[in-house]
């Protein structure tokens, strides 16, 4: 039996899936300091929400205590894995803390009831289908622009006069970890793009 303490704190946790630039936390914060979430208390992860191992939310659920409130943007910013949703609040549900989801359908509903449970459980079906169908739409973009003949990775930057350079050093038997700290490339770069012979690799 847990005592929960009525004078509980409200934590936030904010996510985005990449720290690439093209997302960013801004607007979760903001809306987590108006929902009355202190500063210091906001926890944060560039992780996608399908891993368990995230690092800020491990340390927010460990720094928990009863009658504490978490306060999310939406219910997706907690996981995009209906099991893993659903062991979150059943978690916090055993611990003594609330949930507070700011945005969404399931904004202002309290998931700890019948009705509400049910409801959430639904919308965790929903998150769960929507990251798949996302995934499911990548993955055929990549294959039908792989068919046109677009080429995904990194581009290679190397000038012409540069990749006669690397050429002759592989064909001089210069180690390829030397020529890599020379033209500030990794090893694997060199690997990728020359055979051990010193010749292009046709890249498919």
């Amino acid at each position: 039996m847990f005592f929960v303490n009525v004078n509980g704190v409200k934590v936030g946790y904010m996510r985005i899936s990449t720290s690439d630039g093209k997302q960013c936390l801004d607007l979760q914060e903001t809306a987590l300091i108006e929902a009355g979430v202190s500063p210091n208390k906001i926890y944060s992860d560039m992780e996608s929400g399908a891993k368990e191992d995230r690092p800020g939310f491990m340390y927010m659920v460990k720094a928990l205590n009863p009658g504490d409130t978490v306060v999310v943007w939406a219910i997706d910013r907690l996981g995009r894995n209906t099991k893993q949703l659903v062991v979150t609040v059943d978690d916090f549900k055993k611990r003594g803390i609330k949930l507070e989801i700011l945005s969404g359908v399931c904004k202002g509903i309290d998931i700890y009831t019948p009705i509400g449970m049910f409801f959430y459980n639904v919308m965790a079906v929903f998150a769960q289908l929507e990251r798949e169908f996302i995934c499911g739409r990548v993955k055929a973009g990549i294959a039908s622009a792989k068919k046109r003949g677009i080429r995904f990775g990194r581009k290679f930057k190397l000038s012409k006069t540069e990749i006669d350079t690397i050429q002759y050093m592989i064909k001089s038997g210069v180690p390829k970890a030397e020529i890599a700290r020379r033209f500030e490339i990794t090893k694997q770069t060199v690997h990728n793009y020359f055979t051990p012979e010193g010749e292009i690799k046709q890249r498919r």
